[in-house]
């Protein structure tokens, strides 16, 4: 009896266990990582070949290469912040990223501006390479920036063209007192060289003051001469290869070094010269995409003979000498830079790194 006694105390136990447990609350499991919400600002048009192939797959492909650990949402140029002051609104985390002009504040990155002299690189493509293998080498270029934002790569604009609209420029003599636009204040010193009546506008403002009959052509960079309605009024392009712009693609550094490892590193290997030459080449690629646009939309090609050629560089070259005595007079080391952006140009070049091959009459 005694015995019956304690097996029936033990089964009341058990069975008051169990439905005790079966009544418990599960144990809180890990909590799910709340995505970091990366807002970023472009600042090429969305038509452009450049934002279709290379910047809104970069952009947009974080949030699922990061399984949506990244949250990105993508704002047009001045969407945010107005394009002069991106950098620091990145700095400040106003925004987390974006690209930057860096021609928009002149003398603040003024190693960048190696790219803007005459004939230092044959393609965007190389020049992107080049400008970002310059930052990766030189402490003083790096120094321009803020210590907030972390520079993930740079690419350059495609490349300087001249674009008129009444009659082609087929010898340095055609721009003779022609009424031009320079886009950049480096566009602006090559005109005057070459004879021209230089002025100076933004990219956004080229199309209206040339059908307005304020200018009579434009020296600019030739990827955007379709997305922003240039074409429509110039129909004559020559092709001279000049120069380019510098772009930064800034991430504030605080949102950066506060990821995790891994999405660390998955900003870093998708940025760097893999974007940079994305960039460059989307930009060579997209111009001869447009040329053929503009041709059947009644545009024409040319090109300077050898000898009106040789007479074009001989008088914009003291540019680049110019520019060199500026940084040294700053403490900058301009010929080195300089030496350096023209020894690598050329050994991409020789490696095969993609230049295209503009069509000419």
């Amino acid at each position: 009896m005694k015995n019956k006694a304690i097996m029936l105390v033990l089964s009341i136990a058990i069975i008051s266990s169990l439905v005790v447990i079966g009544c418990a609350k599960p144990a809180p499991g890990p909590t799910p990582e709340k995505p970091v919400e990366i807002i970023f600002q472009a600042e090429h048009p969305r038509p452009q070949f450049l934002t279709v192939h290379a910047i809104e797959p970069w952009v947009m492909g974080f949030e699922g290469k990061s399984v949506g650990r990244l949250k990105m949402f993508y704002y047009d140029r001045n969407g945010v912040v107005p394009r002069e002051g991106l950098m620091d609104a990145v700095a400040d985390n106003i925004l987390q990223m974006g690209v930057v002009p860096l021609v928009m504040e002149p003398g603040r990155y003024p190693l960048s501006e190696v790219v803007s002299l005459p004939f230092t690189a044959a393609s965007s493509t190389i020049s992107s390479l080049v400008a970002w293998h310059l930052y990766q080498e030189f402490p003083e270029w790096r120094a321009a920036f803020p210590e907030d934002v972390k520079i993930l790569t740079h690419f350059v604009s495609a490349s300087f063209q001249i674009h008129t609209v009444d009659k082609p420029i087929t010898t340095v003599d055609d721009l003779k007192g022609m009424k031009m636009i320079g886009i950049n204040a480096w566009a602006v010193d090559v005109l005057g060289k070459v004879g021209a009546i230089p002025s100076f506008a933004h990219m956004p403002d080229v199309y209206e003051n040339l059908s307005k009959g304020m200018a009579e052509g434009a020296l600019c960079p030739l990827a955007p001469v379709r997305a922003m309605k240039v074409a429509e009024v110039a129909k004559y392009h020559t092709i001279i290869n000049l120069c380019y712009d510098c772009f930064a693609v800034p991430m504030n550094r605080g949102v950066f070094e506060g990821l995790p490892a891994d999405l660390q590193q998955l900003i870093t290997d998708e940025s760097g010269s893999k974007f940079s030459e994305a960039c460059g080449k989307g930009l060579d690629e997209g111009s001869l995409e447009d040329c053929q646009w503009m041709i059947e939309n009644g545009g024409s090609f040319y090109k300077l003979s050898p000898g009106e050629m040789e007479k074009f560089v001989q008088l914009i070259m003291p540019l680049r000498q110019d520019w060199v005595a500026e940084m040294e007079a700053k403490g900058l080391p301009g010929q080195a830079v300089l030496d350096e952006a023209l020894r690598y140009g050329a050994e991409l070049e020789a490696q095969g790194t993609y230049v295209p091959t503009y069509p000419t009459e």
